[in-house]
């Protein structure tokens, strides 16, 4: 009876905080009831339903109706989502930033902070499941003229494409990637266009793989700052790598790649870069879980090319091509949840990597994280 009648006194708060703002939704609470029930527009049918295990759980949701709350408790297994996964990230998204200091006490007992950041170091198995073939980019592709017809694969070799054309690469040309990932750039160039690559990551196992995939190019496994070349290159790449730098070493890249590249040589950059949108709970999440460092701005990144001796000779803003490749890679993450789950061995880090890959897809998608491509010329 008890339950019964918290349960009702729950429903009746959620539906009232989701009738101000139009929202509809299917949920169901495991414990002592396992019935799918309807809150918001009951005329509506919704395609997704969210599930609480625990009456508790859904009561801290009911309490805190915040992106972050939920963010919380699905990170930990408390709350599953059955059906279509976007339209309930939607609905949960449309969440306004409010909550009492109590809940969020609540909350640390029931949800812990974990990075993800370690996952760079996850078997190229579990992210082939997901990313483009053969390319294996985990970052941003490029849709041309606004078309999100195009797969994740056409994306990906418009983006390359684009970095080729960009940088005018030629046969012989040296050429460094900073945070090579798992060597897909490396590829592309060394055999659409020979160049003489080199990478560096910080990952062995990245590193491992890209050297097998390209015997051909040298892949160091160290910071960009220990690596000394013996010769200038021709063009350098950073792609997806600043992000995760400091704000505040910024300047020591620009002026490492100022010492890397010959006169005239061309700088490939492409980072997530900050906004002037008010921070929310997305923000928040992706703050504790992926990026540990403050973005940079548009602005800030300019200046900085400046002081290191470069002309910034084109820029290119891609919000929407971010959009489409995180939303891309949620689809397939999805699609073989039971295999990637096998191998990652960590739900906790399974369930990190979906929440903000979709958080992501629709930050991108309403302009609250922009992302820029920029071409570096050394003066």
């Amino acid at each position: 009876m008890i339950t019964s009648l918290t349960r009702d006194v729950l429903v009746a708060m959620l539906s009232r905080f989701m009738g101000v703002h139009g929202l509809t939704c299917n949920f169901r609470i495991v414990e002592g009831h396992e019935d799918t029930f309807t809150i918001g527009n009951r005329r509506a049918k919704p395609d997704c339903t969210i599930v609480f295990y625990r009456l508790a759980h859904f009561a801290l949701f009911a309490l805190s109706p915040r992106l972050l709350t939920f963010a919380k408790l699905f990170i930990d297994g408390h709350v599953e989502v059955e059906g279509d996964w976007f339209e309930a990230a939607k609905i949960v998204n449309r969440f306004s930033d409010h909550g009492s200091s109590v809940t969020e006490r609540l909350l640390g007992f029931f949800a812990s902070t974990q990075s993800v950041e370690t996952h760079y170091g996850w078997s190229a198995e579990a992210f082939g499941w997901f990313l483009d073939h053969p390319y294996m980019q985990y970052t941003c592709g490029r849709l041309q003229n606004g078309d999100n017809q195009v797969s994740l694969e056409e994306s990906q070799l418009n983006k390359l494409a684009l970095i080729a054309r960009w940088l005018e690469v030629k046969t012989g040309q040296r050429h460094l990637d900073i945070g090579c990932g798992w060597g897909g750039l490396i590829q592309y160039l060394v055999e659409q266009h020979g160049t003489v690559s080199h990478g560096v990551t910080l990952a062995p196992e990245q590193a491992s793989f890209a050297r097998a995939k390209v015997p051909s190019a040298e892949i160091f496994v160290t910071g960009f700052e220990d690596h000394k070349p013996s010769e200038l290159y021709d063009v350098a790449t950073v792609v997806g790598m600043l992000e995760h730098l400091p704000v505040e070493r910024h300047a020591e890249f620009f002026q490492y790649l100022a010492t890397a590249v010959r006169q005239n040589g061309r700088v490939y950059l492409q980072c997530i870069t900050r906004t002037n949108r008010p921070t929310g709970d997305r923000t928040r999440f992706l703050n504790a879980h992926v990026f540990t460092h403050e973005l940079n701005s548009l602005e800030s990144l300019v200046e900085l090319a400046h002081k290191a001796g470069f002309t910034v000779a084109k820029a290119e803003e891609g919000h929407e091509d971010y959009a489409f490749t995180t939303q891309e890679w949620v689809k397939r993450i999805r699609a073989h949840e039971v295999e990637i789950r096998c191998l990652l061995k960590d739900d906790k880090v399974y369930r990190i990597l979906l929440g903000y890959l979709t958080m992501g897809s629709l930050s991108f998608a309403d302009n609250h994280s922009n992302l820029h491509r920029l071409l570096l010329v050394k003066k």
